[in-house]
């Protein structure tokens, strides 16, 4: 299970950033995206992966309070308050505490465009853009695996063989 939570939530979250390391970065069959397994001081869990994350690095999340605008590394995950106007950011929260429900495809992106009265304009990979407030959440990078759309599919059947069943339709073959 994809943990879409992060863990500066929580008793204790005002102490500091969390850190965890990365441990394996691997193909998952259910996704597009790569996803990374990442162990802290608390558990292992399992992660979307970014454009560039590797084994034995760290990623922190932290809920920070200030409005010091952070120069995060990818991966990290921060408040929106705390990032500056054009970062990239991926897995992003709708509202705070809820959870990842944003961004999650392999390969896309969302940028932070504005901050004002205490909610962030962010520009969605639809190019639509969307208000949320300024303690929601969201990763820093882009996804990972950004060439999933160049795969060539020879033929219609090879969709069948590598799992992906007809989703609809009156006339379509069924006995894939």
């Amino acid at each position: 299970m994809i943990d879409f939570q992060w863990l500066c939530y929580g008793p204790g979250a005002e102490s500091g950033p969390y850190e965890e390391k990365v441990i394996q970065v691997q193909y998952d069959p259910c996704r597009w995206a790569d996803i990374a397994l990442v162990a802290g001081s608390k558990q292992k869990r399992w992660v979307i992966a970014t454009e560039n994350m590797q084994p034995g690095n760290l990623k922190t999340s932290g809920h920070i309070s200030s409005r010091m605008a952070l120069s995060p590394k990818e991966g990290d995950a921060y408040p929106l308050r705390a990032l500056t106007v054009r970062t990239l950011i991926n897995n992003l929260e709708s509202h705070p505490g809820k959870g990842a429900q944003y961004i999650q495809a392999a390969g896309t992106y969302g940028v932070l465009l504005w901050k004002v009265n205490g909610t962030a304009i962010m520009q969605l990979p639809s190019k639509r853009c969307m208000q949320v407030l300024e303690t929601c959440i969201a990763t820093m990078g882009r996804v990972s695996n950004i060439d999933h759309n160049k795969q060539i599919i020879g033929k219609v059947g090879q969709n069948c063989w590598l799992g992906r069943r007809l989703c609809s339709g009156l006339w379509h073959c069924k006995g894939c």
